[in-house]
C-alpha cells in the first residue's frame, strides 16, 4: 500500500471536500486529531446523495474512512469543524 501525507485547510462551518474520487477503490484515509472535527465519506451521483462512515475525531484513536463499493458513484471525504483547524491525514491506496 502506497501512502502519501496531507494536509489541508479546514475552514470553520459547513463540509469542506478533502478528497473527490470516481468510480475508484481500495482508498483508506486515516484521521486522528484534531478533536472535534468531523468526517465523513458522501456518495452522491444522478439523483442520489448518500453519506456514509461518519465519525467525529477525538485526538486519540485513529478513524479511517474507506472508499468502496459505493464509488461506482461519486465519493468525496470531507470534514466539517466549529474553527478553522489545519487537518493532517493519511491516504492510502491498495496496489502498485
Amino acid at each position: 500500500m502506497s501512502v502519501i501525507i496531507r494536509t489541508k485547510l479546514v475552514k470553520a462551518g459547513a463540509w469542506r471536500t478533502l478528497e473527490s474520487y470516481w468510480n475508484v477503490s481500495g482508498r483508506t484515509l486515516f484521521f486522528n486529531a484534531p478533536a472535534g472535527v468531523q468526517i465523513r465519506l458522501r456518495y452522491s451521483g444522478w439523483w442520489t446523495a448518500v453519506t456514509r462512515q461518519q465519525q467525529t475525531l477525538d485526538g486519540v484513536t485513529d478513524k479511517k474512512l474507506t472508499v468502496g463499493r459505493w464509488s461506482l458513484l461519486t465519493a468525496k471525504a470531507q470534514a466539517k469543524s466549529s474553527q478553522d483547524v489545519q487537518l493532517r491525514y493519511a491516504e492510502g491506496a491498495e496496489g502498485p
